[in-house]
Formats: structure tokens, C-alpha cells, sequence
């Protein structure tokens, strides 16, 4: 997500507001149907909410196909897996009485909802990504960060 790219890029709002002029050379007809669109405002695409696009391109690397209900299962699993860490958090927030989620938390919570290996397993991958994450934030803008 490059979303610091838009604090940094010139902004060009001419096509937000059109002149009298161009707003004139508008095909009447075209706004009868959908004047947004005639006006030149761009529609953006709904934010999709879950991991299709993860669980897709994880597939993708291992090299297997999957059915579209196969995804959406592990899409729940994920969505799933991921409120109950949360509720398990918050649980722990309330017994040491604290209002402040940290990573210690977190990592309480992943090994009271896992088994031992699984949880040790997570808190590994989890931990190198975030360093991957760090790191790659930390580059130029001008080197591209390479995924590990």
C-alpha cells in the first residue's frame, strides 16, 4: 500500500472542477443518463474487505489451483482466525486493566488461541515480516523493496 505516495504527488484537480467553457461542450443527452460520469468524475471501485487477493496470490506461488468456494472457506477461516485473536486481546486489555494494545499483547493472545508449534510458528513468520516490513520502509523510494 503506497499510500504516502498521495502526500507526496502534485495534485491536479482540474478535472474535479470543469470550466463554464468545457462544462458547456457537454453532450446534453449524456447527461440525462448519469451526469457524473458525463462531468468526467471518476467512480472508484469498492474496497474489497478480506484476504481473496492474499489467499489467491499465496495459491498462485505454490503452484495451485483453487475453486472460488475453496477461497471464500479460507477467507472465513482467515476473517475468523483473526477475531478471535482480537477478542482474546481485548480480554487480555481488560484482566491487566490497560487501554493500550502493544505487541506483547498480541503475542499472549496468538499463544492462548494456537497450539504451541502453531503458535511458535506464527510469532516467527510474524516477526520477519514485520522486520521485512520495517526495512523496506526504511529504503529509498527509489529502490524498490524486494519481497523475502
Amino acid at each position: 500500500k503506497l499510500q504516502f505516495l498521495y502526500l507526496i504527488a502534485p495534485h491536479n484537480t482540474s478535472h474535479l472542477h470543469p470550466t463554464p467553457h468545457t462544462h458547456a461542450m457537454v453532450d446534453r443527452s449524456a447527461l440525462k443518463g448519469n451526469m457524473a460520469r458525463a462531468r468526467g468524475v471518476v467512480r472508484r471501485r469498492a474496497v474489497a474487505r478480506g484476504y481473496h487477493l492474499f489467499i489467491h496470490r499465496l495459491a498462485k506461488k505454490q503452484g495451485l489451483r483453487m475453486t472460488r468456494s475453496a477461497k471464500n472457506l479460507l477467507n472465513y477461516y482467515v476473517k475468523d482466525l483473526f477475531r478471535t485473536i482480537a477478542s482474546e486481546a481485548r480480554e487480555l486489555l481488560d484482566h491487566f486493566g490497560r487501554a493500550t494494545l502493544s505487541c506483547d499483547i498480541i503475542k499472549a493472545a496468538v499463544k492462548l488461541c494456537f497450539p504451541r508449534q502453531l503458535a511458535m510458528s506464527a510469532l516467527a513468520q510474524g516477526a520477519r515480516s514485520v522486520a521485512a516490513y520495517v526495512k523496506c520502509t526504511r529504503a529509498t523510494l527509489r529502490a524498490p523493496c524486494e519481497a523475502s
